[in-house]
């Protein structure tokens, strides 16, 4: 079993700073009914060392995960299964450029090893996680994170134990005749 988890919404100068400020006082002037003056463009203040450095973790860190846990598995005829962590965010767009795209790298990613994979035994899914309450989370705004959580659907953030539990299901002989799929754990946020 291989499970990749590891990865990063922010690096330094990927423009998280400024998109962070703008969307806060983007949020006062839609509450004040006054005109959007303040532009969250995320993509406009994002060196290439930002943008590096998240893909390099978030997507190329699962490409090489894989590659070494399936050499592994097929020197030693192992039947295995890779469960890789997406994001709702990468159906949706509702985050930072270099972030979407990495996490829509992981479920293309996961697709095309799922069907290259099969003949081996060797499942490969993705949990499609929501809103979870990590660390990672810390940099947002006391208001952010009141505003973010009033508009999840279940009123609430996930907790990592329920992602945990998706992990462990396809994982497991339970998810046998699964593979190449997206498990959303993500409290309603997105239907897939």
């Amino acid at each position: 079993i291989l499970v990749n988890n590891a990865a990063l919404g922010v690096a330094p100068n990927d423009g998280g700073e400024q998109n962070f400020k703008l969307r806060e006082q983007m949020t006062e002037q839609r509450r004040a009914r006054e005109p959007i003056t303040a532009h969250p463009d995320q993509l406009i203040f994002m060196e290439d060392e930002g943008w590096d450095r998240v893909i390099a973790v978030t997507l190329n860190g699962v490409f090489y995960c894989c590659r070494e846990a399936v050499r592994l598995m097929v020197n030693t005829e192992t039947q295995g299964s890779i469960v890789n962590i997406s994001s709702t965010a990468a159906l949706e767009g509702s985050s930072a450029p270099h972030y979407v795209a990495a996490k829509g790298g992981v479920i293309s990613l996961t697709r095309a090893l799922a069907r290259e994979l099969f003949t081996r035994k060797i499942r490969v899914n993705t949990i499609i996680p929501g809103v979870t309450d990590t660390p990672g989370l810390s940099m947002l705004s006391d208001q952010m994170r009141k505003q973010m959580i009033a508009s999840l659907p279940m009123g609430r953030m996930g907790e990592p134990e329920e992602v945990a539990a998706g992990v462990v299901f396809l994982a497991s002989e339970d998810a046998s005749y699964i593979t190449g799929s997206m498990l959303p754990v993500n409290g309603g946020v997105s239907f897939n």
